[in-house]
């Protein structure tokens, strides 16, 4: 039996390499091909991350492979390329079993099924994609949480190819650098945040132990060669003992690499922070996302502006640098039903903010966004309560990106969302090089031009 796991390619620049470089492997569809590859042993798997070859690439792989399985995971704005995907896919190979996979996949099954796919998994995927190898199952399928996370193995990367080509994020003092997560879920529920599926089953939060992910940092640096590790879990702050643990064990073990994970600024920790700098950690990227109380209160993002100045000062004082996120024209329900939003003046409120805590090295650099509301966050079941999707953006996915105003707020109009724009784009070209560094600038040049000339296997 052959499976073929695939990333989605986007479907701009069709027969293409993908102009969307990802930062990092596709760990969703590697941890499922190591789960796999445990408990059904005879199964022959391919990895294809089309997010990164691109529409043809992914196509002619699929041919040559050759599977009898074929597994295409996305997030909302790749789906359009998964369903392009799989109609050439089942007009080459009709009989394949076509399984969908992923966020998109959790929020959206019955689409999934509408446009071709025979199976559309709900939730994680690594016990639903061994229950459907054994009992042969087709529609919508759904397990329980994996209780401990220590049951999986490390994701397959060794069926990616070229796995330190990943330029990883803006931010970063070496390279190459890696991804892992420490944790799945997040036990908070800002009403702009898609993340579904960890809320089909509980617990909704849960982490690996200490030992467990350490041992896989330790096999990153080893056997991988990698200089600079990523936790992005949502909230490395949430488990202290835990994550605690985890800064002493990296100590212990004398793994000597900068690390950076992200934050939620609910609460100070000052020892947690004291052992991170200990332990390597060097940036520390904590979600903003306003600078007005009212809006953080309404979308229910349960920190204070007080608590988001203490927490980064105290990552300041430790030498930890930090990175805010910001997002512009928020929406949410209010306690009476009512809708409520962000106004122009909210949102250059939040620039302002921003700006302040760069000028007064509070954070070291930022980044904004709008805000889009996806399927499976509180914000999207609001958008459809008061008809706030923009005309011609439901169902076109690829469509939903950040940088696109996707919501119609009463009372703002399109000069208002140029406006921030625009005071963006200003400050974006400032801090640009401050953000990435010289170095990282240079890598990323590497990496586009690499691909331009078919290093990582495809000319563009």
């Amino acid at each position: 039996m052959r499976i073929h796991l695939i990333n989605s390619p986007h479907s701009l620049r069709p027969g293409k390499a993908s102009e969307f470089i990802p930062s990092y492997p596709p760990l969703g569809i590697l941890y499922v091909a190591s789960y796999l590859r445990e408990h059904i042993p005879d199964v022959e798997i391919k990895v294809t991350d089309g997010a990164w070859d691109g529409q043809k690439r992914t196509f002619d792989q699929f041919k040559k492979f050759n599977p009898d399985i074929v597994g295409i995971s996305s997030t909302t704005p790749f789906s359009i390329g998964a369903f392009n995907l799989l109609k050439k896919i089942k007009e080459e190979k009709p009989e394949v079993k076509a399984i969908s996979g992923g966020v998109h996949s959790t929020v959206m099954p019955e689409e999934c099924l509408q446009k071709g796919f025979d199976v559309a998994v709900v939730g994680e995927g690594e016990q639903s994609i061994v229950k459907i190898f054994k009992e042969n199952l087709t529609g919508i399928v759904m397990t329980d949480h994996l209780k401990n996370l220590d049951d999986i193995p490390f994701p397959a990367r060794d069926l990616i190819p070229h796995i330190t080509r990943y330029p990883g994020v803006l931010s970063q003092k070496k390279s190459p650098e890696t991804v892992v997560l420490s944790t799945r879920g997040c036990p908070f529920n800002c009403n702009f945040c898609s993340n579904p599926t960890f809320r089909m089953n509980y617990p909704h939060f849960r982490f690996r132990s200490a030992a467990n992910v350490v041992d896989e940092i330790e096999m990153l640096v080893n056997k991988y060669k990698f200089k600079e590790i990523y936790d992005e879990c949502d909230e490395f702050n949430i488990n202290i003992p835990n994550s605690i643990d985890i800064c002493k064990q990296i100590r212990e073990r004398g793994i000597d690499v900068p690390w950076k994970t992200q934050f939620k600024c609910h609460a100070v920790h000052k020892e947690l922070i004291e052992e991170m700098a200990k332990a390597g950690c060097w940036k520390v990227f904590v979600g903003i996302e306003s600078g007005n109380q009212r809006t953080l209160d309404g979308i229910k993002k349960n920190v204070t502006l007080e608590n988001v100045e203490k927490v980064c000062k105290l990552l300041k004082e430790n030498g930890i640098q930090t990175h805010g996120y910001f997002m512009f024209y928020h929406a949410w329900e209010g306690l009476d039903g009512a809708l409520q939003h962000e106004t122009l003046q909210d949102c250059l409120n939040t620039l302002e903010y921003s700006q302040r805590l760069l000028k007064e090295k509070i954070l070291d650099t930022a980044s904004w966004n709008l805000t889009a509301p996806l399927p499976g966050s509180p914000l999207w079941e609001t958008c459809l309560k008061f008809d706030l999707l923009e005309d011609g953006y439901m169902g076109n996915w690829d469509k939903w990106q950040t940088w696109n105003y996707i919501m119609k707020l009463p009372g703002v109009s399109r000069d208002d969302v140029r406006k921030i724009e625009s005071e963006v784009k200003k400050f974006d070209k400032e801090s640009l090089i401050k953000i990435a560094g010289i170095k990282k600038t240079l890598w990323l040049i590497f990496h586009y031009a690499a691909r331009r000339v078919g290093i990582y296997g495809e000319r563009i």
